[in-house]
C-alpha cells in the first residue's frame, strides 16, 4: 500500500522530498532568509486489527517579510476523509502555504480497513463451523 511521503515546493522548485522522518525533515526547512517555515509537524498512525487511521498536522510560523507560494504535498496511506485547508486528490493532499502573516494550521485525516484480517477471521470461523458439523454428523452416523 501507499506510505507517507511529503514534498515541499516553491513554484517549480522542490525544496525537500521525504518519505522517512517527515517530521524532522520538514521542521528543518527554512525560508531564504533563514526563518523556520513550520512551527510544528505531527504525523500519526494508529493501526488496529480491523481499522487503521492516519493523520498529518502542520502549523506554519508567523514570518515577516517572506515570499508566499509554498505548496506542501503529502501522500497518505488510506483514503483521505477529512482535511483542513487542503485539496484532496486520491491519496494525496495539497496544502497551499500562502499567508505567513500569522500561524496557520493544516490537517488531513485518512483511514483504511484491514481486509486481510477480516478475511482470515471469516475463513477460520468457517473452518471451525465446518469441523463442528463434520464431527457432530460423524458421531450420529
Amino acid at each position: 500500500g501507499t506510505e507517507y511521503a511529503a514534498t515541499l515546493t516553491k513554484g517549480s522548485k522542490v525544496i525537500t522530498e521525504c518519505n522517512e522522518n517527515i517530521e524532522d525533515t520538514l521542521m528543518k526547512v527554512t525560508t531564504e532568509q533563514g526563518d523556520s517555515i513550520f512551527k510544528s509537524v505531527a504525523v500519526d498512525e494508529s493501526k488496529g486489527l480491523f481499522y487503521n487511521s492516519y493523520s498529518v498536522k502542520v502549523v506554519t510560523n508567523a514570518i515577516q517579510n517572506t515570499e508566499d507560494g509554498y505548496v506542501l504535498r503529502v501522500n497518505m496511506p488510506g483514503a483521505i476523509g477529512q482535511t483542513k485547508d487542503g485539496v484532496v486528490n486520491n491519496n494525496e493532499v495539497n496544502f497551499e502555504l500562502n499567508d505567513f502573516t500569522a500561524e496557520h494550521e493544516f490537517v488531513a485525516y485518512a483511514d483504511s480497513n484491514n481486509y486481510t484480517a477480516i478475511i482470515v477471521i471469516i475463513v477460520i470461523l468457517v473452518a471451525v463451523l465446518g469441523a463442528f458439523f463434520y464431527f457432530t454428523k460423524r458421531k450420529d452416523g
